[in-house]
This record gives structure tokens, C-alpha cells and sequence, in this order.
């Protein structure tokens, strides 16, 4: 076969290659499923230890929106959203509540949200594990949250993410001084996110729904 021979059957075979991998049918872009917060059935909830350990303060957020941008059906592929009204805290206590939502703690007029974006989803024995950046008090930093995929009921997704961090790193309630104890508070605080996620929703209707949810309690 001369050199010109298989020159010409080289260039057929690449415009068939060509061809074949810029066709629509070997093209898949990805789909991008909106799922969001059901909040009747769903908790953000945090617990602090106080006077070294001997009892303990729990509480949670009532007011949150939680979004899912669910990509191939693949967790590792997809994004977390969460924001949570800090004026929406409650720990059985009014009096208690209103101390935390002013300046020396979460300064709640100032900074009336805690906002994480997760960047990466991470696949691990036990389920998952969500790198982000948390917001709160006005600083940001990164964050690793194990989530658990708890399985998924009709349209629902159910999840459960459990992990700790310094009240320090976002300089809440670092001045508070307890009248009885010294070092009252602990640093160090516990919270959950135990949620159902809702979808898929229509792209057109996502916004509306969003802002509805976030409005709702």
C-alpha cells in the first residue's frame, strides 16, 4: 500500500472518529436536579456543654433553607446549600435567646445569617464527606462535615451530617464572662442537620419555591 493509500485511510478513520465523539448522541451534558429542604421534617440542632462537662445546652434553628443541586444521581458530583436564620435560634429559654442573638454572641442584627457551600463531596466507607465554607459572625472558613445518606422515600432524599467546631474560629460569645463559673462555656460545639430533601424541582419554578420555604416559618 503506497504512502498516499494510507494517508487517505488514516483521514477517513479520523473524521469518522471526528465525526462520532462531537455527534449528539455521544454528547451527554450533565443533569442538574433541584432538590430543597421539606422543613416539617427536618432539624438543625446544636448542643454546647457547660460548668466543665457536668450539664450540657441544646437548641436549634427554626427558620433554614437547605438546597441540593443534584448532579447524575451523583452525590460526589453535586453541591450542598444551607442558610440558616440566625434570629431563628431557640433553646426552650427566651431570655437565654436574646442574649445569644446580641453583639457579644452572635450579633444576630449585624450578621442575620450562617451560610455553608459545600465545594466538594467526597465518597468515604461510611458514607460521605462534605468540604465547604461555613459563614457565620461574619468570618469564613472551611469546614468538613461527615454526611450519611439515610435512603430516599417517593420524591424524598433523607440525609443526617454530624460534626463539632470552635465557637472561637468565629469569634462567638468569646468575651462572655459567667458571673458563678469560670470557662462556663465550652469551645467546642456539637450540631446536626437531619433532613429530607424534596425534588426534582422545575427549573422554572426554583427560585419561587426557594423563597417560599425560606419564608414559610
Amino acid at each position: 500500500m503506497t504512502r498516499i493509500t494510507v494517508n487517505k485511510v488514516l483521514l477517513r478513520i479520523l473524521s469518522f472518529l471526528l465525526i462520532y465523539l462531537i455527534s449528539p448522541q455521544t454528547i451527554q451534558a450533565q443533569e442538574v436536579q433541584h432538590y430543597v429542604v421539606e422543613p416539617n421534617h427536618s432539624s438543625i440542632g446544636f448542643s454546647i456543654p457547660i460548668a466543665g462537662g457536668v450539664s450540657r445546652v441544646t437548641g436549634k434553628f427554626t427558620q433554614f433553607l437547605i438546597t441540593l443541586d443534584y448532579v447524575d444521581s451523583n452525590l460526589s458530583k453535586s453541591s450542598f446549600r444551607a442558610e440558616i436564620k440566625v434570629g431563628s435560634i431557640n433553646t426552650g429559654i427566651e431570655r437565654r435567646d436574646n442574649h445569644l442573638k446580641r453583639p457579644d454572641f452572635f450579633d444576630a442584627e449585624k450578621f442575620p445569617e450562617i451560610i455553608f457551600q459545600s465545594n466538594t463531596i467526597k465518597k468515604t466507607e461510611d458514607g460521605y464527606l462534605v468540604n465547604g465554607e461555613l459563614t457565620m459572625h461574619g468570618i469564613t472558613k472551611s469546614i468538613e462535615i461527615p454526611l450519611e445518606f439515610k435512603g430516599s422515600v417517593d420524591r424524598y432524599l433523607a440525609f443526617e451530617a454530624k460534626s463539632s467546631l470552635l465557637r472561637s474560629d468565629y469569634e462567638v460569645g468569646t468575651d462572655y464572662v459567667h458571673p458563678g463559673f469560670p470557662d462556663f462555656l465550652s469551645n467546642k460545639v456539637d450540631f446536626t442537620f437531619s433532613f429530607w430533601a424534596m425534588g426534582p424541582i422545575p427549573d422554572n419554578m426554583w427560585e419561587e419555591v426557594k423563597r417560599k420555604i425560606k419564608d414559610s416559618r
